[in-house]
């Protein structure tokens, strides 16, 4: 039989008795999967005479063949990838980190299945490619999560064009994501962090103190265009900040003096960083918000505040409201890449190997609900959109409140209700 040909086949019952009315498996070979070579099949069953079986066997053959082959549905996945993409970041709607994500996937992909005409993207050509990926790369489940939505995601678009009849990701499960293990300091182990974070910045500040003498002993101490530890001390003041708030790195380099009321120790963050150093609105509207600071936090960055602008003057800089809360060497906004570099070694050095800056934002969360803080206020101070979003990534971090709460359904049932029964006319086993 040659490619789509088609062929016809009664299906019956076990004992060989024939279903009322027929049943029938129609099959049409498509060609050649041009990832794995196998033979590329498509059935159907179909109920009613054989002539039925004939229509729709003709039926699926026309879905296959489509008729006259355009240009248009002659685009590979490769290339309306990139198209795609284009589209995407000239809506100027996505993430810089987003449409990089893109960019990784998209060249991973197109070396598997870029050559593969969009309509021969089949359920068996995207396991195969997305099997390839995890072999290739190594990855985890949830890794590979991330190139099956890039793979949906192109075919959605391509479904809205009418380029393809269907989008083969929807007749598939998507791979299972792996376990989260989201780590977070103790009490004791923040403690420590802050014990070592005050002596560090202590110490680089008797070392810029004891630089700029000698500076101003040698007469350069004016006009200069960077002051070696400012942004040393800059990182420190990040780290603070981002213990005392549970704030985004990239909310805590975008921060700038006019969004510190260190009068009500509030903090507004209205904006982040990206990696390129470009500013953008949070993640959600949530992500707009007010975050109230602890009075320690707020006497410490009091003083910040007149140290920074005692060190800018040296560079002919007054510090203004558009200031950097946590500066560079040249007085500007530190980069992110550098700052989570730069954390990495200073953590690791200090006790905490493998500690992500993200992960203050965790310790905030797990502290303060493990304390009994409700969900909504947790909610707000991180920036989520809903408070289902922080129960589902923080749940874990109130025992202390369902033991309680064990404790106290166990209250309700033994305290009052043996005289409610008894009242009743019931007898109750009391225990000694």
């Amino acid at each position: 039989m040659a490619y789509g040909d088609g062929g016809i086949q009664e299906v019956k019952r076990k004992d060989g008795s024939s279903y009322a009315p027929k049943k029938w498996r129609v099959c049409i070979t498509s060609g050649v999967d041009p990832i794995s070579g196998r033979r590329m099949r498509k059935t159907r069953t179909v109920r009613g005479s054989k002539a039925d079986a004939r229509r729709a066997r003709d039926e699926l053959r026309r879905e296959i063949e489509g008729g006259p082959v355009s240009d248009a549905e002659k685009l590979t996945f490769g290339e309306f990838a990139h198209e795609w993409i284009a589209a995407r970041e000239a809506s100027g709607e996505l993430a810089e980190q987003t449409l990089l994500g893109y960019a990784t996937q998209s060249r991973v992909l197109c070396e598997i299945m870029g050559h593969v005409e969009l309509r021969g993207v089949s359920v068996r050509v995207v396991e195969s490619a997305l099997a390839a990926v995890k072999a290739k790369r190594g990855i985890t489940n949830t890794t590979l999560r991330h190139y099956y939505t890039f793979i949906d995601q192109v075919m959605k678009a391509a479904l809205a064009r009418d380029l393809i009849a269907r989008n083969p990701c929807d007749r598939m499960k998507p791979p299972r994501l792996d376990p989260v293990e989201r780590r977070s300091l103790t009490q004791e182990e923040g403690v420590l962090l802050l014990a070592a974070l005050d002596a560090a910045e202590a110490e680089e500040k008797r070392a810029v103190a004891i630089r700029e003498a000698r500076a101003e002993a040698r007469g350069a101490a004016e006009g200069r265009v960077r002051i070696a530890g400012l942004g040393a001390l800059g990182r420190f003041q990040a780290v603070r900040i981002g213990i005392a708030t549970g704030m985004r790195l990239g909310e805590v380099c975008a921060l700038k003096w006019d969004a510190v009321d260190l009068e009500s120790g509030r903090i507004f963050v209205v904006r982040s960083i990206t990696r390129s150093g470009a500013f953008k609105a949070p993640k959600s509207r949530a992500g707009v918000r007010t975050v109230s600071l602890d009075s320690s936090t707020v006497s410490h960055l009091r003083r910040w505040k007149r140290e920074q602008a005692a060190l800018l003057s040296r560079m002919g800089m007054e510090q203004k409201e558009a200031t950097a809360v946590c500066c560079s060497e040249v007085g500007g906004y530190l980069r992110i890449e550098n700052v989570s570099h730069w954390w990495r070694k200073w953590s690791d050095g200090e006790g905490f190997e493998g500690l992500c800056f993200h992960e203050l934002r965790h310790t905030q969360a797990t502290q303060l609900l493990a304390r009994g803080v409700d969900v909504k206020t947790v909610q707000a101070r991180l920036g989520h959109s809903a408070a289902s979003l922080t129960l589902d990534l923080y749940a874990h971090a109130m025992p202390e409140n369902d033991r309680e709460a064990a404790d106290l359904i166990g209250e309700v049932f033994s305290e009052k209700s043996p005289n409610l029964a008894e009242s009743r006319g019931f007898k109750v086993l009391r225990t000694a």
